[in-house]
């Protein structure tokens, strides 16, 4: 059976629900972000609670249908809940900005066809240009697929990082850090920078009664990542800003740390 502290741990993390039951968690349902790691594997653990525990992922838009792609059910301690393939009716690529489709392992958007899409926003030609650029709908997840059509979502088009030339996925670096122990959440922005157009920025929130230090969380991400993905900046904070589902709100950190390398 899950201990409380287990349980608070899983619903820290944005958009995680459950319901229980007496004799221990009975479904634990995610939704607006792919699973972190340290949650996939936390609740992938056999034990008293849940020797073998499964689950299902799925890709949805309400704008599109109840589940755009899924990934059968899978054991979770071995599988990859970022990683789904597309089903149900609907048409499925990952995309360059030129609408080509992209490498096997190259990162591009995810865009979607159906005969179930909406067509079009409510009074907002715009918006709706600019969802169906090229004739598909982009959902702004980037992702790779590998050669047996298996897609892994790696970050979301808005939470991309341009620094120095180069582009980096916030999840990466954020995944990095999650494998402190001290650190109880994590999320990784741009910020305006000079030289750099923008710098990789981490706002931590350490674990309650864990001291950590910037220096620490700079030198883990030296050790594991390329040079031009190791955060510029370490900052951090009590919590995480959200909205009243859980979905971290990345803009409200970029606009709160703006001005941090203009002081």
């Amino acid at each position: 059976m899950l201990k409380a502290e287990e349980v608070a741990f899983i619903l820290r993390h944005a958009g995680a629900q459950v319901l229980a039951r007496d004799e221990g968690l009975a479904v634990l349902g995610r939704s607006a972000a792919a699973l972190e790691t340290q949650v996939q594997k936390f609740i992938g653990l056999p034990g008293e609670w849940s020797p073998e525990p499964q689950g299902d992922n799925m890709l949805a838009f309400s704008q599109l249908a109840a589940s755009s792609a899924a990934l059968p059910e899978v054991t979770l301690a071995t599988s990859d809940l970022a990683q789904i393939v597309y089903t149900l009716n609907v048409e499925t690529r990952v995309v360059d900005d030129d609408m080509r489709d992209v490498a096997p392992g190259e990162i591009g958007e995810i865009v979607h066809r159906s005969p179930q899409l909406l067509s079009g926003y409510f009074n907002d030609p715009e918006r709706t240009a600019a969802v169906f650029a090229g004739g598909w709908f982009h959902g702004g997840d980037l992702a790779v697929m590998d050669d047996e059509g298996y897609i892994s979502v790696v970050d979301r088009k808005k939470d991309m990082i341009k620094t120095g030339g180069e582009s980096v996925t916030s999840r990466e670096v954020e995944e990095t850090i999650y494998a402190m122990p001290q650190v109880s959440e994590v999320a990784v922005v741009g910020l305006a920078h000079p030289p750099w157009v923008e710098a990789v920025v981490a706002v931590v929130v350490p674990k309650q009664g864990q001291d950590l230090r910037a220096d620490e969380v700079m030198a883990l991400c030296q050790r594991r990542l390329a040079t031009f993905k190791v955060p510029k900046a370490v900052l951090f904070m009590p919590s995480l800003p959200k909205n009243p589902s859980g979905k971290l709100l990345k803009r409200e950190l970029r606009l709160q740390f703006q001005e941090h390398f203009k002081a």
